[in-house]
């Protein structure tokens, strides 16, 4: 960025020397910076100077959609860079010679470098990519870009409509328009914020596991006991079953009603 303004600075410094020495010399009050394409090399130079503030331009841009600015903001200032190359490639008539295609697309394409900046910054300090320290700053040059740039486009109504100028000094006008963008482009890149990095997404942590208690293990464990042997089981006692008496012979009796005669057992002898 402040190269591409440096580059564009030490050329129009050199074209403004270049047409101070030139016979005729170019009044920097009268004649625009454009109308230096007179001089030997002058197309050139101008060239040179319009490239660096598209580039200039361009790394504006970038840097705003870093620093967060809306896509609408983004894309004006990218056409305002793609607006300047125009500028500088397609020179414009020489003064005195009536304007053909080429210079009504030069003048076309300035005409969109002053009114688009202005409104392209003003709408990067509606967001959050101007810093709120410097975003007064910008907006209060803005507002006079702005300004000096609705001055300037309509000092050139009698030049499009008529052919020539009604307003004598449109080339201090420009002149001062354009240190008005320069510092417009350099102020609003000091004031943007500081691009950061995306983070990468952290990594979610497992869900925590509750561990199992732990059982304390004795030094000197108890022996173990045993267990009983089960006690014999001892089957109930069983009830033999009843016996009948055998009959029993009643003693025989006489019939004179007398005791019984028992007779008595003879031993038996083994021959």
């Amino acid at each position: 960025m402040a190269a591409g303004v440096a580059i564009a600075a030490w050329a129009v410094v050199v074209l403004h020397v270049a047409g101070a020495l030139h016979t005729p010399a170019v009044d920097p009050l009268v004649h625009t910076v454009s109308d230096y394409v007179l001089l030997p090399g002058g197309h050139l130079v101008l060239a040179i100077a319009a490239v660096a503030l598209a580039l200039g331009g361009a790394v504006l841009a970038g840097a705003a959609a870093r620093a967060g600015g809306s896509r609408t903001a983004v894309a004006l200032l990218a056409s305002w860079s793609a607006a300047m190359v125009v500028a500088g490639i397609v020179p414009t008539n020489v003064p005195g010679t009536p304007p053909d295609l080429a210079a009504a697309v030069h003048r076309y394409a300035g005409a969109w470098i002053f009114a688009v900046l202005p409104l392209a910054v003003l709408l990067l300090a509606r967001g959050p990519a101007i810093r709120a320290a410097g975003r007064r700053r910008v907006v209060g040059l803005a507002l006079l870009t702005a300004t000096l740039s609705a001055a300037f486009l309509l000092a050139h109504l009698p030049i499009v409509v008529a052919g020539s100028s009604a307003f004598p000094l449109l080339g201090g006008v420009e002149r001062v328009l354009y240190g008005a963008v320069t510092a417009l482009l350099t102020t609003t890149a000091l004031a943007l914020r500081p691009s950061t990095p995306p983070t990468p997404p952290t990594p979610t942590p497992p869900p925590p596991t509750t561990p199992l208690p732990s059982v304390p293990v004795p030094m000197n464990p108890a022996p173990m006991t045993p267990a009983p042997a089960p006690a014999p089981t001892t089957p109930p006692p069983t009830t033999p079953p009843p016996t009948s008496p055998a009959p029993t012979t009643p003693p025989q009796a006489s019939a004179a009603g007398l005791s019984p005669i028992t007779t008595p057992a003879t031993p038996r002898t083994t021959p």
